[in-house]
């Protein structure tokens, strides 16, 4: 197992979200879709990602050679809840306003903190600023906006793929040229991404769903503040 840490962790499946999606710039969402640019539909997705309220975001992706996993629901505003993984150590984490909750195993810890430290937290809930040393990464990853953002931030010459349908939603096919990435908008309702597709160092597949849906959030009780931690590797 690689001795990152979850801050590490979070700015790698961020890079490989960024490298997987593509984007566009300004733009309307609208029914038929489908009969625009590759670029219009993609501008008009990325506004719809960035108006909504709430997300789900889950999937698996490969970065630089290691497995990567997330399971998230972000909240506009700064809120989020699920869970992280890479090479097998896991992760829980909710984050409310400015401050992050994790809580991992021995494993996690240990490259946090060390052995000693490692088996007394095991297990246990640890709190840490959003602005945090080495933790910034983590708070981009658990704030839509700035998320989404990143995501549609660059990418290649584009074109349009067939229709198809992903559990039940038709959608239409963005990818990028050279196979590294596509991305499935939908052609029904508003344009919101629906599913990821990468290519090339970042393959795997990331889905985005209940967009709007409830994001319940409750701060862990008895978590411990350890702030100065992350500056611990």
């Amino acid at each position: 197992m690689s001795s990152r840490s979850p801050a590490t962790l979070a700015a790698s499946a961020g890079c490989a979200l960024t490298l997987a999606l593509l984007a566009g710039c300004g733009g309307a969402a609208q029914e038929g879709i489908e009969a625009k640019t590759p670029a219009q539909i993609l501008a008009a997705s990325q506004v719809a990602a960035e108006a909504a309220g709430s997300v789900h975001v889950a999937g698996a992706i490969l970065n630089g050679g290691s497995p990567i996993t997330l399971d998230l629901s972000l909240l506009a505003g700064g809120g989020a809840s699920g869970r992280l993984s890479q090479n097998g150590v896991a992760f829980e984490v909710i984050r409310t306003g400015n401050v992050i909750y994790l809580k991992g195993s021995e494993a996690l810890y240990r490259q946090l903190a060390g052995p000693s430290t490692a088996r007394l937290l095991a297990g246990r809930w640890v709190k840490v600023p959003v602005d945090g040393k080495n933790f910034q990464s983590l708070a981009a990853l658990t704030e839509l906006r700035t998320l989404v953002a990143t995501t549609f931030a660059n990418h290649g010459v584009l074109e349009k793929g067939s229709l198809t349908t992903i559990d039940g939603q038709s959608v239409i096919a963005i990818a990028e040229r050279g196979g590294d990435g596509t991305i499935y908008v939908a052609t029904t309702g508003l344009p919101y991404p629906v599913q990821v597709v990468g290519g090339g160092a970042s393959s795997g597949a990331v889905a985005f769903g209940r967009w709007n849906g409830p994001v319940p959030l409750t701060p862990p009780t008895g978590a411990i503040e350890i702030g100065a931690l992350g500056a611990r590797r």
